[in-house]
């Protein structure tokens, strides 16, 4: 069975048109913010002392009388900060390399969905989840920063390279996930990298009657798929 096969995600009420806007809102929203908080021009080793000169959306920097000066190569060479975002390659596997991109971003949401579905085949769902709550009324999800990792098999040959798994997911997550768990598959884990549970399609629900809480204790979590199918990976979560 293929990735491909197991593509299968239904979010009831929820299509890509949506998704589509609010990540190109997004991308506007950080576009005009960085316009916002900077001019449009900077002299050339120069400060800037004739503010009206210049055209700004908005000068947010004219009460502190000061401007952006270009930087010479010697004082850029001197510059050590953290991005926004980080790629790495680990090939400290034999014949496996796993590529990972890191967003440092920080997200709190309190999401409600009705249904969400995870992962068909051999006649049944990976996850299979209704009436979900990301977050709830009293405490906000909290993510400190995003992960996405691809994971290969012999990537330099064409002939057998294989891609292993693709997983989404945060080196920090906080607060609570709730639904009628009718099909769970994941690890929810003890705050070890060895300790905690495996379920593979359990009904955590009794057959949607209990609603269930599993909590983050601010720690690893991620969602990943792979020739077997779908995941959720709690390194430290509680089971209520």
């Amino acid at each position: 069975m293929t990735i491909r096969h197991l593509l299968g995600l239904w979010v009831y009420k929820m299509n890509w048109n949506k998704w589509i806007r609010g990540f190109l809102t997004l991308i506007l929203s950080m576009v005009v913010m960085i316009m916002l908080s900077a001019p449009l021009y900077a002299d050339v080793n120069v400060q800037d002392l004739e503010m009206g000169t210049h055209d700004y959306i908005i000068d947010k920097q004219q009460s502190f009388n000061c401007s952006m000066v270009q930087m010479s190569d010697n004082e850029l060479s001197d510059v050590t900060a953290a991005g926004f975002s980080s790629f790495t390659w680990d090939n400290s596997i034999p014949d496996i390399s796993v590529a990972t991109a890191y967003l440092n971003i920080q997200t709190s949401t309190f999401t409600e969905i009705q249904s969400l579905k995870m992962g068909y085949h051999n006649s049944g769902w990976d996850e299979d989840w209704t009436n979900v709550s990301l977050g709830s009324s009293t405490q906000d999800l909290v993510c400190k920063g995003f992960t996405i990792q691809a994971s290969f098999s012999n990537l330099t040959d064409p002939a057998t390279r294989t891609l292993n798994s693709l997983t989404v997911g945060t080196p920090s997550m906080t607060g609570p996930i709730s639904a009628y768990f009718n099909s769970f598959t994941g690890h929810i884990g003890n705050g070890t990298d060895t300790g905690g549970v495996d379920y593979t399609r359990t009904d955590l629900s009794s057959s949607g009657t209990v609603v269930r809480t599993i909590y983050s204790n601010s720690d690893k979590f991620y969602i990943q798929l792979s020739s077997t199918g779908w995941l959720f990976y709690w390194r430290n979560g509680t089971l209520n």
